[in-house]
């Protein structure tokens, strides 16, 4: 079972991680936690929702809309309340680079110990990022 926790996007930190705990109380009270995939486009509810049980299989959306200039540099000064994300967010680059960056390198997944990400990868094909930038040939 695939559960997108909502709303996708952060109003406040509070709210976030009271929705993320709550969903994993209730994916933990009905017994399903092997079966359940969660993730949501809000880090911080796939932290709190790991935190609550560190069994949950959590995962991060990427959409579009974060290679948008302003809100890249919106979601960078959030991001650095993450776990260990605060150098990394001092050293990445501002904008569609720092997303780029986080993409690249996983510092997201690993903030919130996330093991999938979900985007429409129709994306890599409309922009200047592309398929070489994040998925080398190894």
């Amino acid at each position: 079972m695939y559960i997108n926790i909502k709303p996708g996007y952060v109003r406040n930190r509070t709210e976030s991680a009271m929705v993320g705990k709550e969903v994993a109380k209730l994916v933990t009270n009905l017994k399903v936690v092997n079966y359940v995939l969660l993730s949501s486009f809000d880090p911080f509810k796939i932290l709190a929702a790991k935190n609550e049980n560190p069994a949950l299989v959590v995962g991060t959306f990427y959409k579009t809309q974060m290679w948008d200039d302003s809100k890249a540099n919106d979601m960078k000064s959030e991001f650095e309340n993450l776990p260990g994300m605060q150098a990394c967010v001092q050293k990445a680059p501002n904008g569609t680079e720092f997303i780029n960056f986080l993409f690249r390198n996983g510092a997201l997944l690993k903030s919130t110990n996330g093991s999938f990400v979900v985007m429409n990868y129709k994306h890599l094909q409309q922009r200047e990022v592309r398929r070489e930038q994040h998925f080398p040939d190894f």
